[in-house]
C-alpha cells in the first residue's frame, strides 16, 4: 500500500508543478508583477485557424483584460495570413500552435518582442497546445505576458508562475497601472 502511495505520488508530480513559460522576470510573493515592456498602439489578436482554440475560450481570455481596462484593436479568428506562419507584424498578438522546438512539459510560452531602445512592445506569439485549451487561466496569463506584464509569486494571482497556485486575482495589472508604469518606464529611459 505504502509503495503505491509513493508510486502514485511520483506520477502526480508533473501535475502538481505544471507551470506556464516566459521570458519574463519573476517578482516575489506578495508584490505585483512587473511590467517589462508595453504597447504604444492597441494590438491586433490574431487566432491562427491551426490553433484550433475555440472562439468562445478566446473571447472569454479577452474579456478578462477588457474588464480591467485593455482594449484591442481587432480581435481576428481563423486568421490564415502570413502571421500564423512566420514573424507576426508590427502590433500584433498572435495565438498560434506549437511548432516542434516547443516544450510540451509547458502549459504554453509566449514570446515578446520589443526595442531595447523604448520597451515598446513591436509584437508577440503565443504558442498554445489546443489541448490546454480547456484548462481554466492559461490563455489569459499568456495574453498578461503578450501586453507586457511578467511573473509573480503572489497565491491566485493570474500572473503566477505556476498554474497550481495562481487564480483570478487581478491586482497591480488594473489599465490605469499599466500606463503609470509605463510612462515611469519611458522618463527612466530619457
Amino acid at each position: 500500500m505504502k509503495i503505491l502511495k509513493v508510486f502514485t505520488l511520483l506520477l502526480l508530480c508533473p501535475l502538481l508543478t505544471a507551470s506556464y513559460s516566459s521570458e519574463q522576470p519573476v517578482a516575489g510573493p506578495n508584490s505585483y508583477p512587473e511590467l517589462t515592456g508595453f504597447w504604444a498602439v492597441k494590438p491586433v489578436l490574431k487566432v491562427c485557424k491551426t490553433a484550433s482554440v475555440p472562439d468562445s475560450r478566446v473571447k472569454r481570455a479577452v474579456s478578462y483584460w477588457d474588464r480591467l481596462g485593455y482594449e484591442f484593436e481587432e480581435v481576428i479568428f481563423d486568421d490564415e495570413s502570413s502571421s500564423c506562419y512566420a514573424r507576426p507584424l508590427f502590433g500584433e498578438i498572435v495565438i498560434t500552435m506549437p511548432d516542434q522546438s516547443f516544450d510540451f512539459s509547458k502549459l504554453a510560452i509566449t514570446k515578446t518582442t520589443r526595442s531595447i531602445d523604448t520597451n515598446f512592445i513591436m509584437y508577440s506569439i503565443i504558442y498554445f497546445p489546443s489541448v490546454n485549451h480547456t484548462k481554466e487561466r492559461i490563455l489569459e496569463h499568456e495574453i498578461g505576458h503578450a501586453l507586457g506584464w511578467g511573473h509573480t509569486f503572489r497565491t491566485q494571482h493570474i500572473m503566477n508562475e505556476n498554474w497550481i497556485r495562481g487564480g483570478h486575482d487581478s491586482l497591480g495589472l488594473r489599465h490605469s497601472i499599466y500606463i503609470e508604469l509605463s510612462n515611469k518606464i519611458m522618463d527612466e529611459d530619457k
